[in-house]
Parts: structure tokens; sequence; C-alpha cells
């Protein structure tokens, strides 16, 4: 829309000055022609560049590891360690305040460190991320999902903390699993992923 508008602009003014008869005009409308041909194809590149997809990577190209509770593994520039979990229908952000887990749920608490192997500052799961960001989600017999839960003034969660290069940082990634899911004996996995691998964390 605005490429359009711009040449439109641009066109109404050429014409304006090409009624002219003066030599300067006429070299302005000359200018001003050459000036919205030069605008439309740097539009039409920048467009090009900007709609251009990533590489798909084939399901099975997906590097896949899989690891369990206490086991450290690495995904992008990410080294990752399930340090612990737990459920819970209470999470308190102060004294008197907190999260009740939605009915019918409970919240999977997950205690995770992650350690920055990047050349410069990142944030391990960034609140709003393309697919080259690691995401996370709960697997129930490897059918059920169920994505994570962000509480807005919980300040122990790992979600959207910058780390620098070569750190580590520990932080909780939370989820509202449904009861059904926690209390069966069927596989239960936390999986953090991108469009390109994955780790799978075996919890049951």
């Amino acid at each position: 829309m605005k490429k359009m508008l711009v040449i439109f602009v641009l066109s109404v003014l050429t014409l304006a000055f090409s009624g002219c008869a003066e030599t300067p005009e006429q070299e302005a409308a000359r200018l001003l022609s050459e000036l919205a041909q030069e605008l439309e194809a740097a539009f039409a590149e920048a467009a090009d560049e900007f709609d251009e997809p990533e590489d798909e990577i084939a399901p099975e190209d997906i590097v896949t590891v899989v690891a369990g509770v206490g086991d450290t593994a690495t995904i992008g520039t990410w080294e990752v360690t399930l340090d612990s979990f737990e459920f819970v229908t209470w999470i308190a952000t102060s004294e008197f305040f907190g999260y009740n887990a939605p009915e019918g749920n409970q919240y999977l608490y997950a205690l995770v460190t992650v350690t920055n192997l990047d050349t410069g500052p990142r944030t391990f799961m960034p609140s709003f991320g393309g697919n080259r960001d690691i995401s996370a989600q709960i697997i129930y017999n490897e059918t059920f999902t169920f994505t994570r839960n962000s509480l807005m003034t919980y300040r122990d969660e790992l979600e959207g903390r910058q780390t620098n290069p070569l750190t580590s940082t520990t932080g909780a990634v939370i989820f509202a699993v449904a009861d059904r899911a926690v209390e069966s004996d069927g596989v239960l996995e936390l999986r953090f992923f991108t469009n390109r691998d994955e780790v799978v964390f075996v919890l049951r």
C-alpha cells in the first residue's frame, strides 16, 4: 500500500511538471519519473526478500535428542538441563497472591537451567519468537499436547530472560496439564523444539 501511494504521488507530480514548457520543469518531471521507477524496483526487491520462506525441514531431518531428568542436552546454541519437575495446584507470586491451576488441571512446574553458547546475549524462550526460536510443550502418550503457561507476575519464569554468552540461568517453565494425564501412568514428555531440532525430556 505504501509503495502504491508513493508511486501514485510521484506519477501525479510527473504529469504536472510535464505539462509545463520550461526546461527546468521538464527535467524535474524526468527525474521524478526515474525516481519512481527506482522506488518501485527497490520496493519489489525488499518484498521478495521479506517474503522469502525459510528452507523447509522434512520431519525426518529434524534432529531429536532424548534425555531424562537431571540430564543436559543441546538444542541450537543452548545447553538445557532439566533439574526437576513437580505437579502443583497453586503457584504463589507473593505472600498473599498467586495462581490457581485451571479447573481439571494441575501445573507442571519444571525447573530448567540453560547455558547460552552463542557469541552474544540471547533469550532462550522469547515471548514472541520465530521458527528458529525455542518453544516448549508437554506431550502425553505421544498424542495430547499442552502448551506453556505464562504467569504474568511470576518472576521466576524462564520466558523472556536474556542471558549473556557462556552464562547459565535457571528458571521455571510452567504448563497446565489435565488431571487425567497427571494421574495416569502414560508416557509424559517435556519437549523443547525449533523448526530444526528438538530435545525431549522423558518425565515418566
